[in-house]
């Protein structure tokens, strides 16, 4: 039987600020390094070849990192209650939300 203190707990709480990230800013990042760049050429090229088409957004690549530094946020500086420290340089992508 489900704890119901439990299922709340680990559902996303829909009032918990989230940090923005915008599309283009995670794809200038992204394809900014050669291995990325070299990762999702390889990735789309097998499964032209294999299925004869291939297509992905932006979100299913960004849902696909764990993390995401926190340079390239619009307003990771703006959200008091989350308190980003200095030393602190990524952040898990559950915390993000990618926007237009």
């Amino acid at each position: 039987m489900r704890n119901d203190l439990e299922y709340a707990n680990s559902q996303p709480n829909e009032n918990e600020k989230k940090y923005k990230l915008t599309k283009k800013r995670f794809a200038d990042w992204l394809f900014s390094d050669s291995d990325d760049v070299e990762y999702w050429g390889r990735r789309f090229v097998s499964e032209l070849r294999d299925e004869g088409e291939y297509s992905i957004t932006l979100q299913e690549i960004f849902d696909e990192r764990d993390e995401v530094p926190v340079h390239i946020l619009e307003n990771y500086s703006d959200i008091n209650e989350k308190q980003v420290d200095d030393w602190v340089d990524e952040v898990c992508i559950t915390e993000v939300e990618l926007i237009d």
